[in-house]
C-alpha cells in the first residue's frame, strides 16, 4: 500500500475524496454498493441513497453520522496506516464540531489514538474503535438535544386517510424522509410519488414533524402542501399511501 502525506489535507472531506481515489473508487458506482453491502441494505432506492450521500460528503456538503463515518473507515482500511488513522479521525472529529454547533467533542478518545500510533497497528486499530464508539456515543446524546432543537416551533403533519377542506384552504397531508437516520427528503426526489388532482394543487410545505412508524421515532420531514381549488371528491395515492379528499365551497361547510 502507498503511503502519503496525509497532512497535506485539511478539511475531512477532501481526505475522504483522495483516499476513495487511492483505493479505486473514482466514481461513487462501486462504492455505493459495498456501503449498502456493508449497512446490511439492498433495495434499489438504499443504492440511489447512498449514491447521494457519497456525493454530497465528497463534496463536503454533509458530514456522514457516525455508523456511516465507521462504516466507510473499514471499506477503505483506513487503520491500515497510522498517520491516515490519526488524520482520518482528527478532520472528522473537526468537520462534525462545524456541522453541529452545539456538539461538543471530547478530545481525548482522538488523541488516543495519535499517541498511540507509534505502538503498531494492532493498537491504532483498537484506539480507531474506541474513538468510534466514544463519537457514537456523544453523537447520540448531542443529538438529541440538537433535534429537540431543530424540531421546535415546526408544524406537526398528522396522517389521516381521509381530508375535509374548503376551497381555498390548505393542509399538510403527508411528509417524508429520506432514511431513519433524519434527514427530509428533497421536494425534487418526492415528485414522481406525488399525484395531479382535480379538486387542488400539491406542493412543497416545507420542513415539518411527524411520526415515522417505520422509523420509530418523530422526526423532521419534507412536508406535502395540499390546497384545495375546486369541489369534489376524489381518490389518491401520495407517496404510495391513500388519501380520499373532499373539497367544498366555504358557505357549504358552514351550514
Amino acid at each position: 500500500m502507498k503511503l502519503y502525506d496525509w497532512n497535506h489535507y485539511d478539511t475531512w472531506n477532501e481526505l475522504f475524496d483522495a483516499l476513495c481515489h487511492d483505493r479505486g473508487y473514482v466514481d461513487n458506482a462501486d462504492l455505493a454498493s459495498e456501503f449498502c453491502r456493508r449497512s446490511g441494505r439492498g433495495l434499489e432506492r438504499d443504492y440511489g441513497a447512498a449514491e447521494k450521500k457519497l456525493r454530497n460528503w465528497r463534496r463536503g456538503k454533509r458530514v456522514p453520522l457516525p455508523r456511516n463515518f465507521v462504516i466507510l473507515s473499514h471499506i477503505l482500511d483506513v487503520e491500515a496506516d497510522p498517520a491516515l488513522t490519526t488524520r482520518w479521525y482528527s478532520l472528522y472529529r473537526i468537520a462534525r464540531d462545524r456541522d453541529l454547533p452545539s456538539h461538543h467533542m471530547d478530545n481525548s478518545a482522538f488523541a488516543l489514538i495519535g499517541a498511540k500510533a507509534r505502538r503498531g497497528k494492532r493498537i491504532i486499530v483498537i484506539a480507531g474503535l474506541v474513538a468510534a464508539v466514544t463519537l457514537a456515543i456523544l453523537a447520540a446524546h448531542s443529538s438529541i438535544a440538537t433535534d429537540e432543537d431543530m424540531q421546535a416551533g415546526l408544524p406537526t403533519v398528522a396522517y389521516n386517510a381521509r381530508a375535509f377542506l374548503t376551497i381555498g384552504a390548505e393542509k399538510l397531508l403527508h411528509g417524508a424522509v429520506e432514511d431513519c437516520e433524519g434527514e427530509p427528503a428533497a421536494w425534487e426526489d418526492m415528485l414522481p410519488l406525488i399525484p395531479s388532482s382535480a379538486v387542488g394543487t400539491f406542493s412543497d410545505g416545507g420542513l415539518a414533524t411527524k411520526m415515522m412508524n417505520d422509523c420509530g421515532k418523530e422526526m423532521r420531514v419534507r412536508a406535502i402542501k395540499f390546497t384545495a381549488t375546486a369541489s369534489g371528491v376524489e381518490e389518491v395515492r401520495v407517496l404510495g399511501d391513500y388519501f380520499k379528499i373532499e373539497v367544498v365551497p366555504a358557505s357549504k361547510a358552514a351550514r
